[in-house]
């Protein structure tokens, strides 16, 4: 007759080790390296993920970057004076950018020298014809 349900046990009745919870640790000691790698996969895992994430975070940045930076798309520069009776700024599409200081030392004055020969009265740059 066979029996039916659960077995009877008597583990630890006579010498009073439960052998149940000898080989349940027995079993848990050889389970840690597989459980230990499990957690170090799962780690390794979130942070390829993570870095997954901020690649694509640097990219969309990357993108946006280079469509704002754009020569043609992007903002175009402007130059300024803080004077402009004194001196006049302008930015081409090729500017630099930056802040630069110009030191005006002195201003230039209109000067005209003339000469006169023969009759005549030469301004600079005119031409004479013999």
């Amino acid at each position: 007759m066979a029996l039916q349900g659960s077995p009877i046990r008597f583990t630890g009745l006579m010498s009073g080790i439960d052998f149940d919870q000898v080989v349940d640790a027995l079993l848990d000691i050889r389970r840690r390296p597989v459980v230990l790698l499990q957690q170090e996969r799962d780690r390794l895992q979130w942070r390829s993920d993570l870095w997954g994430e901020v690649r694509q975070s640097l990219s969309a940045l990357r993108s946006a970057a280079e469509s704002f930076l754009s020569k043609s798309r992007g903002l175009p520069f402007t130059a300024n004076s803080s004077d402009t009776n004194i001196v006049r700024a302008t930015a081409s599409s090729g500017a630099v950018a930056g802040t630069y200081k110009v030191t005006v030392k002195q201003l230039a004055t209109a000067t005209r020298v003339s000469s006169s020969f023969s009759g005549y009265t030469l301004g600079v740059g005119d031409r004479v014809s013999t």
